[in-house]
């Protein structure tokens, strides 16, 4: 399972994250014609450790997590959610499922966008980016 999957299903088991959003967590982008507010998990980065005898098996990811709203309060909404979401994955080491093991996380970067409307409408799309370094465990290749 990947490291986005993971942090997906170990999000959603949060009652505080899961009551705001359901289960509206995509990889990617919001699907057009889905309900807000939502997070958006993107991979930005992947590296290895390695030592002098070949890979170690632990490895990190930038993982960027955007949360989305629009509407009247979106701009409260997403500030909320995202200190949620970073009060949740900043600092944490432990198990993410049964496939994955987070040796660290830490918050990188963390900002906020606002999008302006695709239409002629006053609605704009509020988002919250955080970037976040996690460390876990990785397969080792076999020669």
């Amino acid at each position: 399972m990947s490291t986005k999957a993971a942090i997906r299903d170990w999000l959603l088991n949060d009652a505080a994250i899961a009551n705001k959003i359901s289960n509206r967590v995509f990889p990617g982008k919001v699907p057009q014609g889905e309900s807000f507010p939502a997070i958006v998990l993107q991979k930005i980065s992947r590296s290895h450790e390695y030592h002098l005898t070949g890979e170690l098996g632990i490895g990190s990811e930038m993982i960027q997590v955007d949360v989305y709203d629009r509407g009247r309060n979106a701009r409260w909404s997403v500030e909320y959610i995202a200190e949620l979401i970073r009060l949740r994955m900043s600092g944490y080491r432990g198990q993410l499922n049964a496939d994955v093991f987070c040796h660290g996380a830490t918050i990188e970067r963390n900002n906020e966008v606002n999008e302006r409307p695709a239409d002629a409408s006053d609605e704009w799309i509020e988002r919250e980016s955080m970037d976040f370094q996690v460390w876990t465990t990785t397969a080792v290749p076999t020669l």
